[in-house]
């Protein structure tokens, strides 16, 4: 693991926004978006954490850019885990190493590839004066139209009225309904929780059942709502998407899921009222306990890594389970599962169409 760059800072955010690569990106959009926020920039911090060996470019440029013109630079933290190409991504580690480093009172967990309006920092930071007992998430509009592929900066009008999307009447479809919001709303798109709050529950599980695509905050959301906390989708504020290629899951290997992508895991989690995580990191365990104070001490997040067994999350490992379990990984059985889920998610976009 290592720190690429660190930005200096004299006091504290309020936020801390953890964004997310596996060596997949292609287009680093989402921090011309931060850096056109509401509020100033001080009051938020921004951390990319790479999962493999990858330093991107376009991130080193655009640092080099704003030092050269004596602007904020576009991340706070850049980490680099280096984990090896031959183990699958668990972006449960990435949040617990971003969760570590992070300094603000709440932490962000949010697509890295989203798009953003103006007041996605100020709408958090209001959500938790108003109350900061929440779990925050926001909802995602999202645009199928392939037009916008390579990116091409579109317009949030032009997102929510061309093409293939899913908003209705003024906001993303899933937040009219409320029979079956587990499946309707995106609960991987943007979540939100106070800082002592994530660690108090023992952060992100790194259970080997969240490996690669069936994953998402939303375990932590619902131990955290075990441990008292109010679940909340804000109703005037969301995140955006347009298509791009690998948009459904990169490197797909599926965990246990309830057959329409979501965690059986973390619903079994949510039903037993379970607090703490199955697989607790170990860095994050030390903060839990007190063992450690909260400063971005590389040896700490070295710890996040060391002395760690991996084999479970091995490529070779994860396809002889699958065979055992009659789910062979191959190029037939992937894009039909994937076909079933837009399937269902596109059902139950046009249940709510049909109510309203």
């Amino acid at each position: 693991m290592e720190i690429l760059f660190q930005s200096n800072r004299a006091t504290a955010p309020e936020l801390s926004i953890v964004l997310l690569d596996w060596s997949c990106r292609e287009s680093f959009h989402i921090f011309d978006y931060l850096s056109s926020q509401a509020v100033d920039r001080s009051k938020f911090e921004i951390l990319w954490v790479e999962y493999y060996e990858r330093r991107a470019k376009e991130i080193e440029a655009a640092i080099r850019k704003s030092q050269l013109a004596g602007e904020r630079p576009p991340v706070d933290k850049w980490i680099v885990l280096d984990m090896p190409r031959n183990l699958y991504y668990h972006k449960h580690l990435m949040y617990n190493v971003g969760i570590i480093a992070s300094t603000g009172r709440i932490v962000t967990f949010c697509d890295s590839d989203a798009i953003l309006s103006k007041n996605f920092v100020t709408s958090i930071l209001d959500s938790f004066d108003k109350d900061p007992n929440i779990v925050l998430h926001m909802d995602q509009v999202r645009n199928r139209d392939k037009k916008y592929y390579p990116f091409n900066y579109p317009s949030l009008e032009d997102i929510t009225t061309t093409g293939k999307n899913n908003f209705i009447d003024g906001k993303p479809a899933g937040l009219w309904d409320e029979e079956d919001t587990i499946h309707t709303r995106n609960y991987g798109a943007c979540m939100s929780a106070l800082w002592e709050d994530v660690i108090a529950s023992g952060g992100a599980d790194e259970h080997v059942d969240y490996l690669g695509y069936i994953c998402g905050p939303y375990e932590m959301t619902w131990r955290l709502v075990n441990a008292g906390k109010k679940e909340v989708w804000h109703e005037s504020e969301w995140t955006y998407h347009v298509w791009h290629p690998g948009q459904l899951g990169d490197r797909n290997y599926f965990g246990p899921h309830d057959g329409s992508h979501m965690s059986s895991t973390a619903l079994a989690a949510r039903q037993s009222g379970r607090v703490l995580p199955l697989l607790e990191n170990p860095a994050v365990k030390e903060l839990r306990l007190g063992r450690t104070s909260r400063t971005l001490d590389e040896e700490l997040l070295q710890r996040a890594l060391l002395d760690r067994d991996f084999t479970e999350w091995t490529v070779s490992k994860m396809r002889l389970d699958m065979i055992k379990l009659g789910k062979v990984l191959s190029r037939k059985f992937l894009p039909r599962s994937m076909k079933t889920y837009v399937r269902s998610r596109f059902e139950a976009l046009g249940r709510i169409r049909s109510r309203q």
